[in-house]
């Protein structure tokens, strides 16, 4: 008897699911498929995309926006589909570009009383330069802006946190052995096999040192950063990290500092002989993504940040760019190309609060004594 009310308890559940798979959106049922999650993750998702009813109504009369963004326009589209699917009176327009593209022009153009976009991203050390001249809208008022995790959410509410970026080292699995590897980051200070060249290191300090200084504090930063430039001696490297994780899956570089985990997973099936590795804690930034105060399409652009801040769209962006995702409600582990990388570490972001304040410290101690060893090469 118990046996039959299991089954049959079961059965239900597995009817449910359908029910709620079914209700949909089909770009999201087949992402759902695509990346072999259960349904149950966007359970209640119409309840999280509600908005205001003006919102809608003042939304269709602007009828598109603009996004500055840096993932290839082919990703944006694909995860965009279900946004599409919902609100068909919305035409995203899309601008994929540099930082140029997303920091410098649309600054200079409000600064000339202009709007070139209407939402940017990614703008780590750059906000600072927004809010002086007071060109970012406030995201507060957008529902899903409180289901970012409270650590990613800035006070200000001028910048939502759109997704994360894990920050760890690559390294060439011809050359290098998994247990070589150092288990914290002090470690690679004392470890004399890692000296002098081994590790090859660029000069993007915003990606890893600065989540580190968030959990270290300044004073241990900086010790680690002289102990890394002086003791350490990496290969000084002008390459961007693509570029960096590139070299080491051709063993140019044995091991290189920092790595995106979506990088090295991306090389990685493709035959690259490169994998992943995290000393413990690990350091992430966030991809930010803000509003253009003024902006004529508000409304199709606060829906459109709306949708990609919830469990729906930070599945659907997950499933073309594989970064983890803000939401409180989605566990990172689920959503890493490397969970076991993840299992017993703490993970420490870029304060939301202080992240250019922060960037900027950094940077003075690490970039003095990257010129330094420039100089001296």
């Amino acid at each position: 008897m118990t046996s039959a009310i299991f089954i049959a308890g079961a059965a239900l559940a597995s009817n449910s699911i359908d029910a709620l798979a079914q209700e949909l959106p089909k770009a999201t049922q087949k992402i759902l498929q695509q990346i072999k999650l259960d349904p149950s993750y966007l359970k209640g998702i119409d309840a999280e995309l509600a908005v205001p009813a003006e919102w809608i109504a003042r939304a269709k009369k602007e009828g598109t926006f603009t996004i500055a963004a840096s993932d290839p326009e082919k990703a944006f589209r694909a995860y965009i589909a279900p946004f599409v699917e919902r609100y068909p009176f919305i035409r995203p327009q899309y601008e994929h570009g540099s930082y140029n593209n997303r920091v410098i022009k649309p600054l200079l153009a409000f600064k000339q009383g202009r709007l070139i976009t209407d939402i940017t991203t990614s703008i780590t050390g750059a906000i600072h330069m927004f809010d002086e001249v007071k060109a970012l809208a406030s995201l507060k008022d957008i529902p899903n802006f409180n289901n970012v995790r409270e650590e990613l959410r800035p006070d200000s509410g001028l910048f939502a946190s759109k997704d994360l970026r894990l920050w760890c080292m690559a390294y060439n699995t011809g050359k290098v052995k998994k247990d070589s590897l150092p288990k914290k980051w002090e470690d690679l200070i004392t470890m004399k096999e890692l000296h002098n060249n081994v590790v090859g290191a660029n000069d993007r300090s915003m990606t890893w040192l600065v989540p580190l200084r968030n959990e270290w504090g300044m004073a241990k930063t900086t010790e680690f950063i002289q102990a890394f430039m002086g003791t350490v001696r990496p290969q000084l490297r002008q390459e961007g990290i693509n570029a960096l994780t590139g070299l080491t899956s051709l063993g140019e570089v044995p091991i290189s500092i920092p790595s995106g985990d979506t990088q090295v997973y991306e090389l990685a099936t493709k035959g690259g002989k490169v994998a992943w590795h995290c000393p413990d804690v690990i350091p992430a930034s966030v991809a930010e993504i803000a509003l253009l105060n003024g902006s004529p399409h508000t409304f199709a652009s606060k829906i459109f940040i709306n949708w990609l801040l919830s469990r729906e769209g930070q599945i659907a962006q997950y499933s073309e760019i594989f970064t983890p995702p803000v939401h409180k409600d989605l566990p990172i582990e689920k959503f890493a190309v490397y969970p076991d990388e993840l299992k017993g570490k703490k993970q420490v972001a870029i304060n939301a609060n202080f992240s250019d304040e922060h960037a900027e410290e950094v940077q003075k101690v690490w970039g003095g004594l990257w010129q330094k060893r420039m100089q001296t090469k």
